[in-house]
This record gives structure tokens, sequence and C-alpha cells, in this order.
């Protein structure tokens, strides 16, 4: 399975809801064509696109409800091309409270290093079942299919 992350400035600048379908394009999940260059060994059936690619947006709330329900709709890619790929994830207010809610203390002053930390040290089933009881996202839903994917995972 090969994972890729794309991101503002290296995630240094946060993509707003309302800036999404702006960074979408630049980006190239408005074409189709330029997707298929992109990722050369992911399937594509015409008329019916990509077999087996899940776009996963996470977003951060934050102070943006307005446009939480277009996007988990997925209302507002109605225009694109990719729709049926994407897979809209929340986090209320931010993936720092997120892991807060769960018990998990994430360092605002080093994120990334906090984070990576987390993930290597936390077991992913664990992770999942939290996840899982938390209303605050739909984190779950992106792990568990990511875990699809994982031999050691198939059948659980």
């Amino acid at each position: 399975m090969h994972i890729d992350v794309d991101s503002r400035n290296g995630g240094n600048n946060s993509v707003m809801i309302n800036s999404l379908l702006e960074f979408m394009k630049e980006n190239g999940y408005y074409d189709s064509s330029r997707l298929k260059k992109r990722y050369p060994n992911i399937e594509y059936r015409n008329r019916k696109g990509f077999k087996d690619l899940r776009i996963f947006i996470i977003m951060d709330v934050d102070n943006d409800e307005r446009s939480v329900h277009e996007y988990l709709s997925k209302e507002m890619f109605k225009d694109c091309p990719l729709k049926d790929c994407i897979i809209p994830i929340i986090n209320r207010r931010d993936l720092d409270d997120v892991f807060r809610s769960i018990g998990f203390e994430i360092d605002r002053n080093n994120k990334p290093e906090s984070y990576r930390e987390l993930l290597n040290d936390v077991d992913i089933d664990y992770l999942l079942e939290l996840l899982r009881g938390c209303e605050a996202t739909n984190l779950d839903e992106m792990i568990e299919e990511v875990l699809k994917h994982d031999p050691g995972h198939q059948g659980k």
C-alpha cells in the first residue's frame, strides 16, 4: 500500500476547509490524467475512475463549523471527478484535542516529534478502539481502511 501526504508548505501552513477545493485543484485532484501520471500503479477503469484509490482528507474544524456539513456529506466535492475516492476525516476542534480527549498529551511546542513518538509507541488496535469511541473525530475510518491492507491485520 502506497501512502502519500499532501500539505501546504510541508504542513507548516494550514489548509482551511473554505480553501480546500482550491488546494485540491492546485495539486491535481481535479484532473484524472494528472493523477494517472502521478500514480501509474493504480488501476484506472474508464468512466468508473480509480479502482483502489482512497483520498483521506483530514481537516480540523477549528472555528469553521459552517462548512463541516458540506465537507462531511461530500457536497463540496460534487464537481470533483474523484468524489467517490474521497473520505472526509474531521477532528473537532483539532487533532491535538482529539488525542487529548482519548488520553494522550501532545507537546504543542514540538508537535511532529510528539505525534511521531505517540504513533511509534502505541498499539494500533488500542488506538483504534479509543478513536472508535471518540465523537470528536472519525479518524478511525482511515485507520480501519489502512489496516485492511496490512497482512498482520487481515481477518481481524
